[in-house]
């Protein structure tokens, strides 16, 4: 996931907390920007940011930089109650 992506998240819904450099199982020391919380609160953050898109992003580059973020799908793995989504 994208920082920018991770912002617009936590900014749709303040429930998520953002984790930057996240190394998960199987990246090798690669890092990379991710969200923690509930599938749920993913879930309702991409949902307002698509019902509200003016209120988010200020060009169609950020837009698209965004949807493509989310078409591609997030990973996740388990962060003790909850999960984290990169």
């Amino acid at each position: 996931m994208q920082k920018e992506t991770m912002d617009l998240l936590i900014e749709a819904n303040p429930k998520l907390n953002p984790y930057e450099n996240y190394s998960g199982r199987g990246m090798y020391g690669k890092t990379t920007a991710g969200v923690v919380g509930g599938t749920s609160d993913v879930l309702k953050a991409v949902a307002v940011i698509g019902r509200y898109p003016d209120d988010f992003f200020d060009s169609e580059e950020e837009k698209e930089a965004f949807w493509n973020d989310v078409e591609k799908g997030f990973y996740q793995d388990n962060m003790g109650f909850d999960k984290i989504f990169y």
